[in-house]
């Protein structure tokens, strides 16, 4: 007989796909999501059960859920005509254009079916959600997914959690930049979800804040600083005491859950050439070979150029250094700008810095909107969104988050909640017009998306 956990599993999988047929395409989002967190073949029972390539049916149920309510969907706008949406597409297109001369067909190959799958799921997360509940049914999705990796690290005890995490996220550095977006989450959800939220929230922090602590990962906890420092500026107003009350017991809880393993390995941040550990002198020295790379090639060489070509770049010496975990030699990038200079070129690079300008504005126009009387759940919902892409973009200076998902999450979400915020301004706004202003076609009249 299967294992509890595995018969669980089997319970909502089955259970979200029944609803997602019958309910709307929200429940195969829910599966979707779910399926992304357990993935069976990360865990210890998921051998007692049959592989039926649990992610990729999820993926199906999900799109085939959107096709068949396609027609209830209130969306109808075409979904490409939005600044990131396009970028990713051109990002595609230029992965796909690179084909023609990767270095390793395979591995290119790989990355950019990858990341066009992540376009497909960007439209449907867009489709799907179009009301505030939906999105902050998906934000609560991934905070609860966080408590249940921090769950999972808390099992596995010390050392580096590699392996622990599902697809995508099953390295130690990884998993803990995911959960740093979950934190960035939770904090949203306490300063201005309803109580029975707040609660549940309160009891799945400190397993997320431990699950960080145990990936021992310097990187994902300077995103998580630099995440919750956004989410200061990023917070309206009329949550800043409270945001400080909960921020300082935040901070405590950390202090109280570090060990020191944890501080230690922090500390080779600060220390000398002498001091510092292999790790991190490595990314230097990484750096460095990865730009004699981008100047070799600046169109690129494809994903995971720098892996298959870092012993051309690396001197003997490092590349034969057995505390570096080498094979043949062969090293990954521990810079995702790096990464993406050297393996996108040029190109690549531009397309990115215009995804990363696109999220600063649009940031900066919902921020602008509290004057207007955006309410303070829309702001917190910006500061959630915002702090999380901070994470990724900061803890992405440690190592390559090209492939993390929870980009796609954070930055669908942050186009949703503009598309909400600008729906509800406008409707606000009519209803204190002259009866002219009431016009169907008043609508978008007064605040538009800065992708208009």
């Amino acid at each position: 007989m299967p294992p509890l956990s595995a018969l669980a599993f089997f319970l909502m999988f089955f259970a979200g796909t029944v609803m997602a047929f019958a309910r709307g395409p929200i429940w195969g989002l829910f599966v979707y999501v779910g399926v992304f967190y357990v993935h069976p073949p990360s865990r210890w029972w998921g051998d007692e059960i049959p592989d039926l390539r649990w992610s990729f049916s999820a993926a199906i149920i999900l799109l085939l859920s959107t096709a068949i309510h396609y027609k209830k969907i209130a969306l109808k706008e075409p979904w490409y005509q939005n600044t990131p949406a396009k970028l990713l597409i051109a990002y595609a297109v230029w992965m796909w254009i690179q084909c023609l001369w990767a270095v390793h067909i395979d591995d290119h190959l790989d990355g950019t079916i990858l990341f066009t799958k992540y376009i497909v799921l960007f439209f449907l997360v867009y489709l799907i959600i179009d009301t505030k509940e939906k999105l902050q049914l998906f934000a609560l999705a991934h905070v609860l997914g966080c408590g249940y990796l921090g769950w999972q690290a808390y099992e596995a005890g010390g050392g580096k959690l590699d392996g622990v995490g599902g697809p995508g996220i099953d390295e130690a550095n990884r998993l803990g930049t995911h959960l740093g977006t979950g934190v960035m989450y939770a904090a949203m959800f306490i300063l201005v979800a309803e109580q029975r939220i707040k609660l549940v929230t309160f009891a799945v922090m400190p397993l997320i804040l431990n699950g960080i602590i145990l990936t021992l990962s310097r990187g994902a906890f300077l995103g998580m600083v630099a995440g919750g420092i956004s989410l200061w500026r990023l917070q309206p107003k009329s949550k800043a005491r409270m945001f400080k009350i909960y921020g300082a017991l935040g901070v405590v809880l950390f202090m109280l859950l570090a060990h020191d393993q944890f501080w230690a390995r922090l500390g080779t941040l600060t220390a000398d050439d002498e001091e510092r550990d292999s790790s991190a002198s490595s990314r230097l020295i990484f750096m460095e070979a990865e730009w004699e790379l981008f100047k070799d090639y600046p169109m690129g060489k494809g994903h995971r150029a720098f892996q298959h070509l870092s012993p051309i770049y690396l001197a003997p010496a490092v590349a034969a250094n057995p505390s570096m975990n080498s094979i043949k030699g062969n090293r990954s990038s521990h810079n995702m700008y790096m990464a993406i200079l050297g393996e996108q070129g040029i190109p690549g690079a531009i397309i990115w810095l215009g995804l990363m300008f696109w999220v600063w504005r649009t940031l900066v126009r919902l921020k602008a909107l509290d004057k207007q009387g955006l309410p303070e759940e829309f702001a917190m919902y910006r500061a959630a969104f915002g702090g999380a892409l901070i994470v990724v973009a900061v803890a992405g200076l440690f190592s390559n988050y090209f492939r993390a998902e929870v980009q796609v999450w954070a930055l669908v979400s942050l186009l949703i909640l503009e598309r909400l915020a600008i729906q509800q301004l406008n409707e606000r706004k009519i209803t204190q017009s002259d009866p002219v202003e009431q016009r169907p076609e008043a609508i978008g009249r007064f605040y538009r998306p800065s992708n208009s």
